[in-house]
């Protein structure tokens, strides 16, 4: 008796949980329809950024710098990436050198 109403309370969870993940999966497929790519400017701010920041990251590690610190420093210039980004996206005018030209 003890042993079934243990594994009655596990089936119990189980379903539960696999009904949030179809509820999730429902809410993952509604948004997705509404879902557009970012304009080809930001995405090429994004890709410099991605290509620049990981490789920045390994310099200064193999360089000896604290990870801390190194952390702190690629943070900072992921900063000015998202500052371009939003002046992208808001057509005003920025100093990256990654911007697509028009």
């Amino acid at each position: 008796p003890v042993q079934q109403v243990v594994f009655q309370e596990y089936v119990d969870a189980v379903e539960q949980a696999t009904a949030r993940v179809a509820a999730l999966a429902g809410q993952m497929h509604a948004a997705l329809e509404t879902w557009s790519l970012a304009p080809e400017a930001v995405q090429a701010l994004a890709w410099a950024a991605q290509k620049r920041l990981c490789a920045r990251y390994r310099h200064l590690l193999h360089a000896g710098k604290a990870k801390n610190q190194v952390t702190v420093a690629v943070a900072r210039e992921l900063v000015g990436f998202i500052w371009a980004i939003a002046c992208e996206v808001n057509g005003r005018a920025h100093a990256s050198r990654a911007a697509v030209p028009a």
